[in-house]
């Protein structure tokens, strides 16, 4: 299954580990600072760094990526936005 993160705080690790475990794959991660992509990705997922897609606009990534499946790990007064933008 195709699995994309919006969104790469603290949270964001936990979906990571369990895309992981589940052998999901993962297609891209998003965040507003590429320095929170690389953060988590050297953290989580160190052999996907330099191979993984990184955005910084949500909606390009979905354009680009079309996911089947997205964590959306953002502050949570942006969820619903987000949410119907990937439905």
């Amino acid at each position: 299954m195709k699995y994309a993160i919006i969104g790469c705080g603290r949270i964001a690790r936990n979906h990571l580990a369990a895309a992981l475990e589940c052998g999901l794959n993962i297609t891209a991660v998003c965040d507003l600072l590429p320095v929170a992509m690389q953060q988590l990705l050297i953290e989580g997922a160190p052999a996907a760094v330099p191979y993984l897609p990184q955005y910084t606009n949500y909606r390009r990534m979905l354009e680009d990526r079309s996911p089947q499946l997205v964590a959306i790990a953002t502050d949570s007064g942006s969820h619903a936005q987000i949410a119907l933008d990937c439905i």
